[in-house]
């Protein structure tokens, strides 16, 4: 209903209703159900009577006429129950019973209040075949209200919220009340009331809307008494003027838990008093989808934590049923806090805006303090998305920032050691310098060496505040000959800021020479010991420890002198494959810087041989080749002459004939041992088994034959 059109009607009097009702066409004839209508006889002007403000005991006449419409006379019957309200009776003063064709009577209805109230009535005419009504309807007093048929609400910026005040009074004369309600944008205050004759109240009807342009909508009024109300309403929005500093916020390099500001200026240069919000998301779009994406992880620990109830019914804490509820009620306060925050503000690690939110004034500068505070080391870069009224987007605003380490330096980058003796400990002091403003803490880091070097740094960390110096010694050993270059790392602790140190140098070996060229032992006896005395002479400033040994004797089995030969019984040991020839005395050395030591080279020769090998200095903790001394040497054995046959041309038997072996030797010392080839029937006897041999000797062996058998008979020696 449209209220403007419903207040003219309902204030008309009877008379002028009545006028209206000679237009309207409504259906007085009553066909039963189920049954074909008849064609209509009577017709009735008007084909309804209506009663409207009237006053009690008032005396109203309205009057009605039936016509016959039909091509021949019909019977008309008037039927009407009495009422105490309406009265009625002919014009004519006549009842007619038959109607003629085009023929029509009048009737006049009187009706006769008592009170405000409805009372309804009919009259009711029958024909031959049909019957037909003419209701009465007299309407007491209804509710009006002055609303309007349309609101306008004046043009406003985007976002901003404008409402305008409408004032309704109740005009009618019963008291009445009613309910608002419209859809968004639009918004109404109170909802509902109750208003007395006379009484007023003002409705203030709101319009917000994120989308330019106009928007419609309608305001509907529900009455008590069941009328509904159709209200127009129309707001208009436009966007603002508001002028941005920058869209880029660039501070200066800013140490690492330090803190750099600035200012940031936002003018509105329109006469609204608008809003803005920093969000961390650039559309209304993507807070709703991380908000369902946090309610989506808000239900699956709501399911995970459900299933964990079987040791809470084990210890009889509560069933499974409660522990459900429990964590269902929990899921459904999240939801609703999350709900309930209906804007996801920027927020980040290094970058604040404060204030996040506020006010901006017509025609004013509006300055926001942007703080860069770095947790950590590194370049950093976030969007904030200032929500302004009177935009239809979001306006990103562009924070960068670069956050720097202590500033710690080393006082050298490169060390430059020359030469360094193998195996020998250098220690070098390192200055670490803080020149920033912060406090750092800078810590060695151990890496594997490149060529073999012992390192290591005390202590290995200094906390150094803004100004402070602190050492580090390092110290270097090495124990491979040859150039090196190795790279040491210090760490700036909660930072990816690595300070190298580079080494490098020479390892050679300390001046160490024998005091002969070449250990030549020149023509040994097997079995005989020959010893040579030496120097190694240690011509450089370091101390030198090492072993001497030479690497082609054999492993563990001594060689066997002469004597320890002798001296062995029968059946005598047989001389080793690869014995042990040399026996060096001492074989670990300690050599103190720019002196010497005597060692002593013994060499019992096992195998005839000529040989040479060398004499090797191996240094203490070191992979490098040893230094090296040539030893040279020939083992021989005496060489014997042969000594010549006997031959007895005839002997008796059992008769022992005694004769002497003679032989020659040449200049080498050796040990011999008589033995027959073979067991036969002639008998040797020996008076000396075994000796010595010496140098240039004439060994003469007696010896006596015997048999006991005839016949030609040998052997031999």
């Amino acid at each position: 209903i449209i209220p403007s059109e419903y207040e003219k009607e309902m204030k008309m009097s009877t008379q002028e209703r009545l006028q209206t009702l000679y237009n309207m066409d409504i259906e007085n004839l009553i066909t039963p159900a189920g049954r074909k209508p008849n064609k209509v006889v009577l017709s009735f002007t008007p084909k309804l009577l209506v009663f409207q403000n009237f006053k009690p005991n008032d005396k109203i006449v309205a009057k009605f006429s039936v016509k016959n419409i039909s091509k021949g006379p019909t019977y008309v019957n008037l039927v009407y129950k009495e009422s105490s309200y309406f009265f009625i009776k002919p014009c004519g003063g006549q009842l007619l019973s038959r109607l003629a064709p085009g023929i029509s009577v009048t009737f006049a209805i009187t009706f006769l209040p008592v009170q405000f109230e409805d009372y309804t009535h009919r009259v009711t005419i029958n024909t031959d075949v049909d019957q037909y009504v003419l209701p009465l309807i007299a309407m007491g007093p209804r509710p009006i209200f002055d609303f309007p048929d349309k609101i306008d609400i004046p043009k406003i910026p985007l976002k901003v919220e404008n409402h305008v005040l409408i004032s309704v009074h109740n005009i009618g004369m019963v008291p009445a009340g009613f309910t608002l309600n419209c859809r968004c944008p639009f918004s109404v205050h109170p909802k509902s009331a109750y208003l007395n004759k006379g009484q007023k109240i003002d409705i203030a009807v709101s319009f917000k809307t994120m989308h330019l342009g106009e928007a419609h909508g309608i305001l509907n009024a529900l009455f008590e008494t069941g009328e509904n109300f159709r209200i127009l309403m129309t707001g208009t929005t436009h966007t603002v003027s508001v002028e941005l500093e920058k869209q880029v916020v660039r501070f200066f390099d800013t140490y690492n838990t330090m803190m750099r500001q600035q200012t940031y200026k936002v003018t509105n240069k329109s006469d609204h008093m608008l809003t803005y919000m920093c969000m961390k998301n650039d559309c209304v779009l993507y807070d709703f989808e991380e908000k369902v994406k946090l309610a989506t992880i808000f239900y699956d620990m709501k399911e995970s934590e459900s299933a964990k109830y079987r040791k809470l019914v084990q210890y009889d804490v509560l069933s499974s049923n409660e522990h459900e509820r429990v964590y269902t009620r929990i899921f459904f306060d999240e939801i609703q806090a999350l709900v309930a925050d209906e804007s996801l503000h920027f927020q980040n690690m290094h970058f604040s805006i404060d204030p996040i939110k506020g006010k901006l004034w017509p025609n004013k500068t509006t300055e926001l303090t942007i703080t860069f505070c770095p947790k950590e080391i590194g370049e950093f870069q976030t969007t904030a998305y200032l929500d302004i009224d009177g935009f239809v987007d979001r306006v990103p605003l562009n924070l960068v920032g670069l956050s720097l380490p202590p500033s710690i330096y080393l006082n050298v980058e490169t060390l430059d050691m020359d030469r360094v003796y193998i195996n020998k400990s250098y220690n070098y002091e390192i200055v670490a310098i803080n020149k920033g403003h912060i406090n750092g803490v800078i810590l060695y880091k151990d890496l594997p060496p490149l060529f073999g070097s012992t390192i290591s740094c005390t202590p290995e960390l200094h906390c150094l505040r803004p100004g402070d110096k602190e050492i580090f010694v390092i110290s270097f050993c090495n124990s491979c000959q040859g150039p090196f270059f190795e790279e040491i790392n210090f760490a700036i602790r909660d930072t990816d800021v690595v300070l190298k140190l580079y080494l490098k140098g020479e390892v050679i070996y300390p001046s160490l020479t024998f005091s002969i060229p070449c250990l030549d032992f020149g023509e040994v006896s097997v079995g005989v010991p020959k010893t040579i005395e030496l120097d190694v002479i240690n011509e450089s400033v370091v101390d030198v420890n090492g072993t001497l040994k030479i690497s082609s004797d054999g492993p563990e089995i001594s060689s066997i002198t002469l004597i320890d030969y002798a001296v062995t019984d029968y059946p005598k040991p047989v001389l080793p494959q690869w014995p042990r020839e040399f026996h060096i005395e001492p074989s670990k050395i300690y050599i103190e810087s720019e002196s010497r030591i005597s060692i002593r080279v013994t060499l019992t020769a096992n195998l005839v041989r000529a040989n040479q090998t060398s004499l090797e200095l191996e240094l203490e903790k070191s992979d490098s080749p040893p230094i090296v001394l040539p030893v040279m040497f020939n083992a021989m054995v005496p060489q014997i002459t042969p000594a010549a046959d006997i031959n007895l041309r005839a002997c008796f038997l059992n008769f022992s004939y005694h004769n002497e072996i003679v032989v020659h030797s040449n200049n080498f010392r050796g040990y011999f041992t008589l033995e027959k080839l073979e067991d036969t029937t002639l008998e040797l006897y020996f008076q000396t088994k075994e000796g010595f041999i010496e140098p240039n000797s004439t060994l003469t062996f007696p010896i006596s034959v015997r048999t006991s058998v005839l016949g030609v008979q040998e052997n031999g020696v």
